[in-house]
């Protein structure tokens, strides 16, 4: 999949509303060591992960419920623009494709993408994830 890259004038988009999806599919991550890291440091802090890639695998198959219904959950892609000044760009996206959260990193000197990617994860692994039914309902009324 194609993600068209913005202008950040930010670092990154605040994690309001995140707690009203139950899962995060890992889509599109440039290497395993990345897709690894991204896994064990989600996990590692409560978020609901779903990755059906052979590194770092959660789940075999997409489940059942997102099959049904895929706005319980969140779609993670990483890009990197590396190697001299190395930057990761980590985005979370809604079922119908709308950017729901932004992050990025830079890290200066030969990098092969791991070490700004962790810094990009900070926000989402300091992040008081708890998934809540509740929320999904709240932020509907307010569409």
């Amino acid at each position: 999949m194609f993600i068209p890259l913005v202008s950040f004038g930010q670092k990154s988009t605040r994690l309001t509303n995140i707690n009203s999806y139950k899962y995060i599919v890992i889509e599109d991550v440039p290497n395993n060591k990345i897709r690894k890291v991204v896994v064990k440091q989600l996990i590692k802090n409560g978020y609901n992960i779903v990755n059906i890639q052979k590194t770092a695998r959660t789940h075999d198959e997409i489940p059942k419920e997102i099959d049904d219904n895929p706005s319980v959950a969140l779609y993670l892609y990483i890009e990197l623009d590396c190697p001299y000044l190395c930057t990761s760009f980590i985005f979370l996206y809604d079922s119908q494709g709308k950017l729901i959260y932004e992050h990025k990193a830079t890290k200066i000197g030969f990098t092969n993408g791991l070490a700004p990617t962790k810094k990009a994860l900070e926000s989402l692994t300091e992040f008081n994830y708890k998934y809540s039914t509740e929320l999904k309902y709240i932020n509907k009324s307010l569409q």
